[in-house]
Order: structure tokens, then sequence, then C-alpha cells
């Protein structure tokens, strides 16, 4: 008979987050050979800025269905619908490279403006930047959520997100702010720690 599994056995703690990477493209598992390991490749394209307490990647509880019948106080069976997954995260940065993957590549333009008139209020007469289109993008992408110690990983494999502006309060910056949930093909989370 097997010993049981103490709890310092099952501790595997994510927390104190450092980075929230994000990969353009979801994430493919390879499934192993003989029954060994299926194996990834992480291969992020942007290390986004992401404001404090507003990373949120969670399901809700799972809705149960009873089925009751006469005479028995008890389930006579009983089915289950899983939660749905909520994902949540607020970047800080009107970046050009942050619109394009929230709103796609033909959705953002570089602009050269000339400023007259309103030296007064602005500081220069020159600016360049970008104008964006706020189109009905879904951005389906990987995400990778590594540890305040950086030796663990948790990946979420297909995210499907939307981003919207914000701006709430005079001293928060403009912001883009992406919900959305995850698009289930299998392996929806892989969690990793750090191999010496």
């Amino acid at each position: 008979m097997a010993e049981i599994k103490k709890r310092t056995d099952l501790k595997l703690v994510v927390d104190d987050l450092s980075s929230l990477l994000i990969q353009k493209t979801p994430i493919t598992v390879t499934a192993g050979s003989s029954g060994g390991a299926s194996s990834i490749t992480i291969a992020p394209d942007l290390d986004v800025p992401v404001t404090v307490d507003t990373l949120q990647t969670s399901s809700s509880e799972p809705s149960i269905t009873h089925y009751k019948v006469i005479g028995m106080d008890t389930d006579w069976t009983s089915s289950v619908t899983p939660g749905d997954w909520t994902i949540a995260f607020t970047v800080p940065s009107l970046h050009t490279d942050i619109l394009k993957f929230a709103w796609g590549d033909s959705a953002v333009k570089a602009v050269d403006a000339t400023v007259s008139n309103a030296t007064s209020v602005i500081d220069g007469t020159k600016f360049k930047g970008s104008a964006v289109t706020f189109n009905k993008k879904k951005v389906v992408c990987s995400l990778v959520i590594v540890s305040g110690t950086k030796d663990k990983l948790v990946v979420i494999r297909n995210a499907n997100l939307w981003a919207n502006v914000l701006k709430d309060a005079n001293s928060d910056p403009y912001a883009v702010r992406f919900t959305g949930s995850i698009s289930s093909e299998g392996d929806d989370m892989i969690i990793l720690e750090k191999q010496s």
C-alpha cells in the first residue's frame, strides 16, 4: 500500500507574480511518445505591464443538476456543467504594439501631427503617434504567468480576449483592459516548475 502524500509533498504555490507574457499564437501541445511527457515550446512576443491587482484568471463554480425520484431524499443521479472561465487584466499603456495586439495591425496606423495656435497649453508643435480603429476583434493567444521567484509558470493556452480603452480617475493613466475566457481544446492550463 502506498503511503499517504503529506501536505508538504503537495505544495506547489504560484504567487507574488512578476510578469505576464503574451504569445500571440496559442501554444501547441505535442503528445509524448509511448506514454512519455507531452511537450510545449514557449516563445512569448510581449512582456506586458499589468496594473497591480487587475490580473484575474479564474473559473466559476460548476453548475450541478440534481435528479430526484419520489420516495428518496438523496439524489437519484446528478450531472454537472463546468463553470465559465474569466480572464481579465489591465495594461496601463497605449503603446502601438499593445494597440496592434488588441485591435489588429490593420486597425492601427501611424500619424504625424502639427499643432498650431495652442503652444501656450501644448508643449511643442510636431507630434508622432498612432490612430486606432476600435473594431470588434477577438484576440486568441497564450498567456504565461511568471511567479515572483521566476521558477514557476502558469500557462493559459487558448485565451480568447477582447479589449477596451479605459480612463477612470484623474490619477490613473489611460489603459487597455483585456477581458475574456478560455476556448477549451484540452490542456487549458499548464503548470510548470523549473528543473535543475
